[in-house]
């Protein structure tokens, strides 16, 4: 996980959309067993409240927390126990890809414009679902080229991608993938003229 809550997303309308869009419904709120609330990260619940709810999330009683969680379906009852739902762990889980390793970004750069091609570096991104789109992101800007002009003194720089695009498009995809297939990641593949991202059940973006 990422050290400092500053690298979580920060935009409310982000937020709103991956809490309700990732699936906070139908398979996000199964029960994942062996799990509890021991797992959820109250700080980055907290940040999710005061965030979107103006809800100072960590200074409730412990009873009004648990009630909360179990209201928004970030826990759930299995067996006469309290464990964390999927989509719980997606957006809040301490290290979502100990119980859900198929809730990873496996992201490749590829020397030329195949999946043929020689394979110049490979990474698999963990965290939660905010900080999937935050490392890709950085990953994506990382490995895009600035190419720059001068003119006289002065050196202008080219952005290829601006930074929103990326953004949507990460966001897009980990909101919208199908998680109940667990067999499948979403895939980040970087050509030398194309970024490919495809989500498991959804779609893949040029």
């Amino acid at each position: 996980m990422i050290n400092t809550i500053q690298q979580m997303i920060t935009h409310k309308e982000e937020l709103s959309r991956l809490f309700q869009q990732a699936g906070l419904v139908h398979f996000d709120t199964a029960p994942v067993a062996d799990t509890g609330i021991e797992g959820i990260d109250f700080r980055l619940v907290d940040h999710y409240y005061r965030t979107y709810y103006d809800t100072a999330f960590i200074d409730l009683p412990n009873d009004e927390q648990q009630s909360l969680l179990l209201n928004a379906d970030i826990l759930t009852e299995l067996e006469g126990k309290q464990v964390a739902t999927v989509g719980g762990l997606l957006m809040f889980g301490k290290q979502p890809q100990r119980r859900l390793p198929h809730a990873s970004i496996m992201f490749a750069v590829f020397k030329g414009d195949d999946i043929t091609d020689d394979l110049l570096d490979k990474k698999e991104v963990l965290g939660t679902l905010p900080e999937l789109i935050d490392k890709t992101v950085a990953l994506l800007q990382l490995f895009l080229p600035n190419p720059s002009t001068i003119e006289g003194t002065r050196r202008t720089e080219t952005v290829l991608i601006p930074l929103k695009v990326l953004r949507e498009a990460m966001v897009n995809a980990v909101a919208h993938r199908d998680y109940s297939l667990s067999q499948r990641k979403i895939q980040v593949h970087f050509y030398s003229d194309r970024i490919e991202i495809t989500s498991p059940a959804s779609w893949r973006i040029p």
